[in-house]
């Protein structure tokens, strides 16, 4: 049987609890915490999930619910591990922020300061392309254009930045938004340049290290 994606969903619930530390949390509406991800699970045809809910930097609730995959019994609970996907975006685009309020870099900055041979389809293009433009989707590519072609290579995250200048785009530049894992590996890739950190390592030491987060 074919094996569903699955999701990791944290969920920061700013509703009113009561009480907070019960195991029965009950929403505004009147709802259990587990009716309402019982219902999420079978809107989103999930077969599971993780939820943790945090409050005041404290963890008050976390559980599992489904399972792991349609047509097994081996069930989710707090401890499964899943797939981070897209979420490590979240931690780029945080990183390459923090690190222009320290000023070590500017969002306007142009990525051939810091990979003078970086070149897209279009030679101009290449010249004008700023950390902010690979950050918005918005260098000409089409919604995962070229993603897939490489998924589940084993190119270096160097080798795909370069594989960038084969895709012909579907945009002029900045005139239209196409959602790129490309570019966004390219701007993390920045962050070893001016921390001398690869960007495995700068995302441990400042998000997971730092709020005691264990892997």
């Amino acid at each position: 049987m074919k094996k569903y994606k699955q999701f990791l969903i944290t969920i920061f619930i700013f509703f009113l609890f009561k009480p907070v530390y019960s195991q029965e949390i009950i929403l505004y509406n009147g709802q259990t915490i587990d009716q309402y991800i019982e219902q999420a699970l079978s809107r989103w045809n999930l077969p599971g999930l993780s939820v943790a809910i945090i409050r005041n930097g404290e963890i008050v609730f976390v559980k599992g619910y489904g399972f792991k995959e349609l047509g097994k019994s081996d069930k989710v609970d707090e401890n499964t591990i899943f797939a981070i996907a897209s979420n490590t975006k979240a931690f780029t685009g945080t990183a390459i922020a923090m690190l222009e309020s320290e000023g070590k870099l500017l969002l306007e900055d142009r990525i051939t300061k810091y990979f003078p041979d970086f070149m897209l389809y279009d030679t101009l293009a290449s010249k004008m392309v700023t950390l902010k433009d690979l950050l918005t989707h918005r260098i000409g590519l089409g919604t995962f254009e070229g993603d897939f072609i490489t998924w589940g290579t084993t190119f270096t995250r160097s080798e795909l930045i370069n594989k960038l200048r084969y895709v012909k785009p579907s945009y002029g530049f900045r005139d239209g938004y196409g959602y790129c894992n490309s570019g966004f590996l390219t701007v993390g890739e920045v962050i070893p340049v001016v921390t001398g950190k690869s960007w495995d390592e700068y995302i441990k030491e400042r998000f997971l290290s730092e709020f005691n987060i264990h892997l």
